[in-house]
């Protein structure tokens, strides 16, 4: 997957946090804050979907991906009714799918996990102290630009016991890891 560096990243994050707020002000007075909150919640979270998968080149799944959101958005709006169930729902959607279209490893999934995780906890606060609409979203979007510096597979490489190479091992371990990798780029 080519994905979008850190500039990009803030780039869409400026983009969203602004068209969020301009929504929220525009739409605050048609309907509940409970409803208002859901749908930009939804709407944010398509928009930075659309933007990752335009830089895949993926081509399994490209259109499976849009029907899988929307019954995956479609199960939450029913399951979730609190608003923070609902936001903690659509960021583990966001991960899910990332993790599936930009990461080879578990490690590094896990390190996108905490970093989402970071992320609902930041944008969290800033709703909390500031009640800002647009720093919230802009604050979640921040911390989930640094997934930019997650690398698509880490470094494996382990250093042999006592100093000795151990060949056999090395070779059954480079080839076991490309196997993965031919599976992962076919399905």
């Amino acid at each position: 997957m080519s994905r979008f560096g850190f500039g990009r990243g803030v780039l869409v994050a400026a983009v969203l946090a602004l068209v969020a707020a301009g929504a929220f002000s525009a739409l605050a007075g048609l309907m509940t804050a409970s409803v208002l909150l859901k749908a930009i919640v939804v709407c944010v979270h398509g928009g930075y979907l659309l933007t990752l998968t335009s830089r895949t080149k993926l081509r399994r799944g490209r259109l499976a991906l849009p029907l899988l959101w929307v019954l995956a958005v479609t199960a939450i709006s029913f399951a979730a009714s609190p608003v923070i169930s609902f936001v903690i729902s659509h960021a583990v959607l966001l991960w899910v799918t990332r993790s599936l279209m930009c990461h080879k490893t578990l490690v590094a999934a896990a390190l996108d996990l905490i970093l989402t995780g970071v992320a609902v906890v930041v944008a969290m606060g800033a709703a909390r102290h500031s009640g800002s609409m647009l720093l919230s979203v802009w604050s979640f979007l921040l911390v989930q630009a640094f997934a930019a510096f997650i690398p698509e597979q880490l470094n494996t490489s382990t250093t042999p016991l006592r100093g000795k190479s151990n060949n056999d091992f090395e070779r059954a371990h480079a080839q076991a890891q490309a196997a993965l990798r031919r599976l992962a780029n076919n399905h």
